[in-house]
């Protein structure tokens, strides 16, 4: 995964970005997983926001 911040100075190392289309396949997705964390929008100037998985909620429908 080649993943980085806005301003392209940090890398994220998380071996997956999860893009999850509806609250049910997030749903799914974090019960399967030991440890996620939300990409956000991507504004951190370092690797706090980094984990083993992250998952975008841009593809969720905007109501739910």
């Amino acid at each position: 995964m080649a993943e980085h911040n806005w301003a392209g100075n940090v890398l994220y190392s998380a071996r997956a970005l999860h893009r999850p289309t509806s609250v049910a396949a997030l749903q799914e997705l974090i019960a399967g997983c030991e440890r996620i964390r939300v990409l956000g929008s991507r504004h951190s100037f370092n690797a706090i926001a980094d984990g083993e998985e992250l998952v975008s909620l841009r593809g969720l429908p905007a109501s739910w």
